[in-house]
């Protein structure tokens, strides 16, 4: 067991030491200053606490028989005996002598004296404390600025840097820039020193050609006989027959003679030309190139060689249209001839009589369609880049333009007009032209445009709405029905991609205006069950399509997948009645009609409507109860079943679905063929209760 010790000592005075008589002094002058003679009270120190055997320094070989037994570390031991080794003796007299003198130095004025001093230094150290933070702020504010100041020189200095390089590069750039721009000078000038050095070359030759040939003129213009009437009347052709003399002589009054060395051309194959040569001596010879890679204008390499003796004249086509010459002219002897320039041959043609003026006009054009089959024919590429062609091989292709023929037209001609018949399409391969529709309305028809493809590959013999007229000269192909037919059977697939092409093009122009869709909103079925705004938007959503003779619009006993609004038409209709099937055939226009004659109207459908399918879904039929087939061409809006549903309200969906009264309505309009019934009962419609609902 731990016996309890109990240790008196005396206060710190006896040990001594400064500290010791600090602590006493100011105790003694704060609480018993008065009684400083007083008897020493004996200090009794507390009982030491309970010391426990740490479990860090338990001994390894512990066993449970020494439990009672207490083991003390060695410090601790070491401690517990500096406390009970004995001090040296107090000399009572010497601590009473230092105590009362303490207490007669600490009085109150030396406490105040201390006090002060204590706070004049803790001012002094305050001030000290606040006169470093000032220098030591001073020189964190001097740190600061150099640290700012060095930041700032080195974004200069990155500035400064990146603005070099920038320098360098435009710099680099500009002077990249003017060695690429005078490269390109120098080949530029290189290549049009390339491409005009012959140009020049040969423009000289031809102007020292010229004025050698003006030199020859002038040295043989007696030997040039004049073209007088008689003598235009004696050559070969029958490009002047008619012309009276006093014409002749005015259209060769300004023409200019000129004198040709023999071996020299006149003219070459397909050149442009427009000065025609009245021959009056010398003997020439028409010849045509031969077909090969070899493009040289030499007689060598010329073939079909025709020789004409003066007085003859060439070139007289060249005069009336910008066509290229058909062959080539050669100088078999020395020529003379006189030239005469299509200004001066225009001024005197207006001059011509209608009959005179005609036949020029068909041999004109007989040789325009010649020398279009020549020298402008078809190509597989131009009909490829139409997409009703597309699915075509290029031996059908090449079939096509086999059979093509070429169509030369004036100004002013008429391809076709409105309203007429025409089977046929129509390729403008030159030229320029307008569409004139009823109004007067005129619309450019570009250079290579198609025209009348869906006549010509859908068998539909349909008045055309517009007239097409030529505007100066056109060059036009035409393609028959028949060829394309008979192309067509050697490769069905094509010609049902450009059938259906052909399709699509003609369902987009059918006219949507504001009448076909009051026809529409008006129908009596239409109206019996759905509000305008749905109409209108059913409408909206609909796909125009043309249906084309013997199509069916509607099949009795199919699928009612789409309604179909039929703008314009013929159609045959077959129902049944009383057991057996009907036939008729309805017509269909969208002319404008007022309420009145619109409900009139309905009687001819023997209780259908313009909109096939309206009664069947009405009635909420799933299946169509009549056979519709177009006799023609028909025009019709296609409104698909899945888009009907989206549209319509679900609300009104229900009421056609439950309303008995409503749809016995529409029953007995279907079974007395009578559409109007509807009209006249539309407050038991689907619409009257859909109203009355919201």
């Amino acid at each position: 067991m731990d016996i309890p010790r109990d240790y008196t000592f005396l206060t710190d005075v006896e040990a001594g030491g400064d500290a010791q008589r600090k602590q006493a002094s100011a105790a003694t002058n704060f609480s018993a200053a008065e009684d400083a003679s007083g008897p020493l009270v004996p200090f009794r120190a507390p009982p030491m606490p309970k010391t426990t055997v740490s479990r860090r320094y338990a001994s390894l070989d512990y066993d449970a028989s020494h439990i009672t037994s207490h083991h003390l570390p060695e410090w601790e031991r070491q401690m517990i005996l500096a406390r009970l080794r004995k001090t040296s003796p107090v000399n009572t007299e010497e601590f009473q002598r230092r105590l009362v003198s303490a207490n007669a130095r600490n009085g109150r004025d030396h406490v105040r004296r201390v006090c002060d001093n204590a706070s004049k230094i803790e001012e002094e150290r305050n001030l000290h404390i606040e006169v470093e933070y000032m220098r030591e702020e001073q020189r964190r504010q001097t740190i600061l600025y150099k640290h700012q100041h060095v930041l700032e020189i080195r974004r200069t200095e990155r500035f400064l840097a990146r603005a070099r390089k920038w320098c360098t590069i435009v710099v680099c750039h500009a002077f990249i820039s003017a060695l690429m721009q005078e490269r390109q000078v120098q080949n530029a000038l290189e290549t049009f020193g390339f491409l005009m050095t012959p140009m020049i070359k040969r423009f000289l030759a031809l102007r020292r050609r010229r004025a050698e040939a003006a030199e020859l003129t002038q040295r043989h213009h007696r030997d040039i006989p004049f073209p007088y009437p008689h003598v235009i009347e004696s050559m070969s052709g029958t490009f002047f027959e008619g012309w009276p003399a006093s014409l002749l002589e005015k259209l060769v009054e300004k023409a200019k003679p000129c004198y040709v060395r023999k071996g020299n051309f006149l003219m070459h194959e397909g050149d442009v030309g427009r000065v025609m040569f009245m021959i009056t001596t010398g003997t020439v010879s028409i010849v045509l190139r031969k077909k090969g890679p070899i493009k040289k204008r030499t007689k060598d390499n010329s073939s079909g060689v025709f020789q004409m003796k003066a007085p003859c004249y060439v070139g007289e086509f060249a005069v009336v249209c910008k066509e290229p010459r058909s062959a080539s002219i050669f100088c078999e002897t020395d020529v003379g001839y006189w030239a005469v320039l299509p200004e001066d041959y225009e001024a005197v043609a207006k001059l011509l009589s209608a009959d005179v003026a005609s036949k020029q006009r068909e041999a004109t054009d007989v040789r325009r369609r010649q020398n279009l089959q020549r020298f402008f024919p078809l190509h597989v590429d131009f009909l490829r880049k139409f997409f009703y062609f597309e699915r075509f091989s290029d031996e059908g292709l090449a079939k096509l333009i086999d059979n093509v023929e070429p169509i030369v037209l004036h100004n002013g001609d008429y391809l076709f007009k409105e309203g007429e018949l025409d089977s046929s399409a129509y390729f403008l391969q030159d030229g320029v032209a307008v569409m004139r529709d009823h109004d007067g309305k005129d619309t450019r028809v570009s250079k290579g445009s198609c025209i009348g493809v869906f006549e010509c590959c859908c068998g539909v013999n349909e008045a055309k709405r517009t007239s097409v007229v030529s505007v100066n000269y056109s060059d036009i192909w035409r393609l028959k029905r028949e060829v394309l037919t008979e192309v067509g059977m050697s490769e069905p697939a094509a010609l049902i991609h450009c059938r259906n092409a052909a399709k699509k093009d003609r369902a987009s122009q059918i006219p949507l205006d504001k009448s076909v869709s009051w026809f529409f909103k008006k129908d009596p079925y239409m109206m019996f069950c759905c509000p305008t705004n749905v109409l209108t938007r059913l409408f909206e959503a609909g796909t125009p399509t043309v249906f084309l003779n013997g199509e069916r619009l509607a099949l009795m006993g199919q699928n009612l997948n789409a309604l179909v609004f039929v703008v314009n038409g013929l159609l045959d209709v077959t129902m049944a009645r009383s057991g057996s099937q009907v036939t008729f055939r309805v017509s269909v226009t969208s002319k404008s009609l007022n309420e009145a004659a619109l409900m009139g109207s309905y009687a001819s459908f023997r209780g259908l409507s313009r909109v096939i399918g309206a009664y069947e879904y009405a009635f909420c039929l799933t299946q169509y109860v009549c056979t519709v087939s177009s006799f023609g061409l028909t025009e019709a809006v296609l409104i698909d079943r899945t888009q009907v549903d989206a549209i319509m309200p679900s609300q009104l969906r229900s009421f056609m679905h439950n309303d008995e009264r409503a749809k016995e309505t529409v029953r007995r309009a279907y079974k007395q063929q009578n559409a109007g019934l509807l009209y006249n009962e539309q407050q038991f419609s689907f619409l009257h209760d859909y109203k009355e609902l919201k």
